[in-house]
């Protein structure tokens, strides 16, 4: 379609510089400024600004509807599967809103995106519905007033920095099901206390709980053997000097 806009301004630009060289030939042929040849003059400009103006506008009019067309396709490659930013944003900035949880098609969520949350200084409390199974990276990173959230145990993967800099975090409870808690998952979570980690974990990776020194008590679901079995990256000393609570049932 946009080709057909060409062809038809090229077709317009033509006529224009036409009709642009008979006003001017009307110029020479009089030989003298006389008011036809002054005529002529105007004309010509004339002539190639409004075969133009058709062509430019059209083209303008084509540009955005492919961008619209953009727009909508990346908006449906989402579809309904994850809390749109737009609506999230909507909820967190009212003034009188701290607790922000999922009540309108909370059962077609299926994860947290990248960063979804980043700087949602506003979230005091975080209700994760049923049916997510990942959270991704950053996706809570520096909320700095949240100072809980509830994951359900339908989370199998929590990617790396998921809750950096979350500082007023005081508790987390696990999901059962989880594998790894991946690098830099709550790094700098300075307020940090109390941990419930499920015996399905097998890695706990670099700086997990870095700088994490409030960390006094760690629940976990298995035994004291399964725990030595886990590998502990660098970056989690904050971890060797909690007491651990074995065979803890969540």
């Amino acid at each position: 379609m946009k080709g057909i806009v060409k062809a038809i301004g090229y077709i317009q630009l033509i006529f224009g510089c036409i009709g642009g060289i008979v006003c001017l030939g009307t110029l020479f042929t009089n030989g003298q400024l006389g008011g036809t040849a002054l005529l002529a003059l105007v004309l010509f400009p004339i002539c190639i600004i409004i075969s133009c103006i058709p062509w430019f506008a059209l083209g303008q009019l084509f540009d955005r509807v492919e961008e619209l067309e953009l727009q909508i396709t990346h908006q449906a490659s989402h579809s309904t599967k994850s809390y749109t930013h737009k609506k999230i944003s909507q909820q967190v900035n009212q003034a009188d809103t701290q607790v922000v949880d999922y009540e309108e098609d909370s059962e077609q969520i299926e994860e947290i995106q990248n960063r979804q949350y980043e700087k949602c200084t506003d979230i005091a409390q975080m209700q994760i519905p049923d049916g997510v199974t990942h959270i991704g990276e950053f996706a809570f990173k520096d909320c700095w007033n949240m100072t809980s959230i509830t994951i359900p145990n339908s989370v199998t993967h929590i990617a790396a920095s998921a809750f950096l800099n979350c500082s007023k975090l005081g508790k987390i409870v696990l999901p059962n099901g989880l594998c790894a808690i991946n690098r830099s998952t709550f790094d700098h979570c300075a307020s940090l206390k109390t941990i419930v980690i499920p015996n399905t974990i097998t890695i706990i990776g670099y700086n997990a709980f870095n700088m994490c020194n409030s960390i006094t008590d760690i629940y976990y679901t298995g035994t004291e053997e399964e725990w030595e079995d886990i590998a502990i990256d660098k970056g989690n000393s904050a971890l060797t000097s909690a007491t651990i609570h074995f065979n803890h049932q969540a």
